[in-house]
């Protein structure tokens, strides 16, 4: 069985940062926060917590002679399971609200260690060093990726295909052919989407996110509690 939660925002400047996406290093130029996107979702069997960190960077570079705008999303956080079900999928899809290509790189994380998946990005400045760090705890059962594009584990607004050259997606995942397959504990990812518009100002920007999360009865007999 999955489950999907759609969101949908527009970055607005806050103060302060996040706890799991930070601006790690700050050298001439500094990271603008915004607020950041809290995706919950607590149901029979499950619960999930992503959260998505907005950065920007204003002059960050130039091209062609003009300075360029750029936008950071942090995405991370994970879920459980309980009442016999165990997860074996469970993913962040975020992206800019526009039909432009206005990606220019990407990253998630890859391997846990000591119980923490990270991943750092940086800003493509012409000069310093401006880094956004995240991290999730996770329990390290399955394996930790990410793509960019159409996900076909991930459920996603179809009207929201339109921008799929800027979404990108950070996942747990796991084989899930035979019943023991999955976990019921806490898994999930983290992973960054970094993109470029030509600008000198700082333009405020729409972007969503979804969540799918997905789970199968690890009961041999018999019927587990609906997961929602």
């Amino acid at each position: 069985m999955t489950v999907a939660t759609p969101l949908t925002g527009k970055a607005v400047p806050a103060q302060g940062s996040g706890y799991a996406c930070v601006d790690e290093m700050q050298r001439i130029k500094s990271a603008i926060a915004y607020k950041t996107m809290h995706i919950f979702h607590q149901a029979r069997s499950y619960s999930y917590q992503w959260l998505v960190f907005p950065y920007s960077v204003t002059h960050a570079r130039k091209v062609q002679g003009r300075w360029t705008f750029q936008v950071d999303l942090c995405g991370t956080g994970g879920g459980d399971t309980w009442n016999v079900w165990d997860q074996y999928f469970d993913g962040l899809g975020m992206t800019l609200a526009y039909k432009t290509n206005f990606l220019l790189g990407w990253k998630w994380a890859t391997k846990v260690d000591n119980g923490q998946a990270s991943s750092s990005l940086n800003f493509q400045v012409n000069a310093g060093i401006v880094t956004i760090g995240g991290t999730d705890t996770v329990s390290n059962y399955g394996s930790h990726s990410g793509n960019q594009g159409a996900n076909t584990n991930m459920h996603w607004p179809s009207n929201w295909n339109q921008y799929n050259a800027n979404r990108v997606n950070t996942f747990y995942s796991s084989p899930h052919t035979f019943w023991y397959q999955g976990t019921s504990a806490f898994e999930g990812n983290v992973g960054h989407a970094l993109y470029e518009d030509i600008t000198a100002g700082t333009p405020p920007f729409s972007y969503g996110a979804s969540v799918t999360i997905a789970a199968q009865c690890h009961r041999i007999v018999g019927s587990c509690v609906p997961l929602s």
